[in-house]
């Protein structure tokens, strides 16, 4: 079979099935990608058979042969097509065993193997069908799913013995989709208006794992009002968006009542407005003095002032002194770890930020003034 295809279309569709090959393969054909021939399309697909991506260019005419599908090294294709010259086409000639890579004046062989047998994953809709039970779709906004996981993603945990901390919980019920991570220091919680109110969406939790949490926040576009299509079963989620289809598995576990751990309103006698931008540069200015080891900062309020105190093991201190909004005449002091807090501050942006504390040996919480669908709770420490 022998096709060509300009640069333009075919580089962005490597780019984005790469990402998923795995550098040390559970078997070497994972280190392939996938590309068939479906009508006038051009299909390719990438796994590591925890996660996949599927794409495809569309208004693909290829001239007629036997081979319908074939994988070849996902890096090399890639490498090869990224270095060629701009607004160049490249042709492609499948022999038995071996592809011939045609562009301008350069020349490149590569051996693929049969499609036949690559190891894709199934479909969610598949999974579901296999264990007896229904798969649930959403739509939503490609903005609003990209958000739910920016807003919380970084307090995931990294290797922690307990499964579900490795991962980020999106629980759906007829009005709300949640989004929430934690780390056992730390909790973020999101919340956006759920557009596909239906009694069976109540209670539902999936556990997406931290890889497939990062890669599918690669392959969003910021800001984007399209619409994509949210598959669900218990086993695995899909994400249809535009051509492509992210499939991952889940994780297998029921996660924590995370409600409990998030200070309320009436537990929270005192409380701190401050203008988020403001505490975040003080923060990274402070945070000079810090160490790996030693990530503790003191704030100290009194008088609508807030101090803020720094110290490593050579004795040095930095200080940082602004005014905020504090509602109690008492001194109040309580740590944090810094860049815990500078992580968060990120995260907000600009605005104010509302500090509430039941007390110094207690979970803190922490919102944006204006914005009570974005949540972290914090836990102090001793300074």
């Amino acid at each position: 079979m022998q096709f060509t295809i300009s640069k333009e279309r075919l580089l962005p569709a490597l780019l984005m099935v790469n990402g998923v090959i795995p550098r040390n393969p559970k078997q070497p054909a994972l280190t392939h990608m996938l590309l068939k021939v479906e009508g006038e399309k051009l299909i390719l697909i990438g796994t590591d058979l925890d996660v996949q991506i599927q794409t495809s260019i569309s208004e693909f005419k290829p001239l007629v042969g036997e081979v319908a599908s074939f994988t070849l090294p996902s890096r090399k294709l890639t490498d090869i097509c990224r270095n060629l010259d701009d607004n160049s086409d490249v042709k492609f000639d499948i022999g038995e065993s071996r592809t011939i890579i045609r562009s301008g004046r350069s020349r490149y062989t590569l051996t693929h193997l049969s499609g036949e047998n690559f190891p894709a994953m199934k479909s969610t809709a598949e999974m579901a069908q296999d264990s007896d039970t229904t798969s649930l779709r959403l739509t939503l906004k490609e903005s609003d799913v990209r958000n739910l996981l920016a807003k919380t993603q970084f307090c995931m945990a990294t290797q922690d013995v307990r499964s579900y901390l490795n991962g980020l919980m999106l629980e759906f019920n007829a009005r709300q989709i949640h989004a929430v991570a934690t780390d056992g220091h730390r909790l973020a919680v999101y919340s956006i208006e759920n557009s596909n109110p239906t009694d069976t969406l109540l209670d539902r939790q999936i556990i997406i794992p931290r890889k497939s949490v990062a890669e599918l926040f690669r392959l969003l576009e910021e800001g984007s009002e399209q619409q994509v299509t949210l598959e669900l079963s218990d086993k695995s989620f899909s994400l249809y968006f535009g051509a492509s289809i992210f499939t991952s598995g889940l994780i297998d576990s029921r996660y924590p009542d995370y409600a409990d751990v998030i200070p309320k309103e009436s537990d929270s006698s005192l409380y701190m407005v401050v203008n988020s931008e403001k505490l975040r540069n003080s923060l990274i200015r402070a945070s000079v003095l810090s160490n790996e080891k030693y990530r503790g900062i003191r704030f100290t309020l009194s008088d609508n002032q807030l101090s803020l105190t720094i110290n490593n093991m050579e004795q040095e201190e930095a200080q940082e002194d602004m005014g905020v909004e504090f509602n109690s005449e008492q001194p109040f002091e309580i740590g944090f770890n810094i860049s815990y807090l500078i992580e968060i501050l990120n995260v907000i942006g600009s605005g104010d930020v509302l500090f509430m504390f039941p007390d110094s040996e207690s979970t803190s919480l922490i919102t944006p003034k204006d914005n009570t669908q974005l949540k972290y709770a914090i836990m102090p420490m001793q300074i």
